[in-house]
């Protein structure tokens, strides 16, 4: 090591995770994307860049074919994407930290092709 007195131990952990609820007699469809990212303070990184992201979404079939899907999917509700990384070896600190996206909502409608009343017959 060409730092002779620095001591390189450090950890981080990120955590996904997906929460699904479908209400079947309504066609709604409840989803949850939380993640979440944990660095170690240091002498080096002292501040804190934990970060807590919670992506809900909202989908309700329509019609009566079920082909098509209106969704509303919010993006970082809680407002707290930072996009940041830290990196330490043995002579070498990193830490970055870059312009991202932060909350949005998205309104989507969607039509499904697959069910529109044809038989699913494929010859591959």
């Amino acid at each position: 090591s060409i730092l002779k007195n620095f001591n390189g131990d450090f950890w981080s952990y990120n955590v996904w995770g997906q929460l699904k609820v479908k209400f079947k007699k309504a066609k709604l469809f409840f989803d949850l994307e939380p993640s979440f990212s944990l660095f170690q303070r240091t002498p080096v990184f002292p501040e804190a860049r934990n970060s807590f992201l919670l992506s809900p979404s909202i989908r309700k079939v329509l019609g009566k074919s079920d082909a098509w899907e209106m969704r509303l999917y919010v993006f970082d509700m809680l407002n707290e994407n930072r996009d940041a990384d830290r990196s330490v070896s043995t002579n070498f600190l990193s830490a970055s930290s870059v312009n991202t996206f932060k909350r949005f909502a998205l309104l989507g409608l969607t039509y499904n092709f697959s069910k529109n009343g044809k038989p699913t017959n494929s010859g591959f």
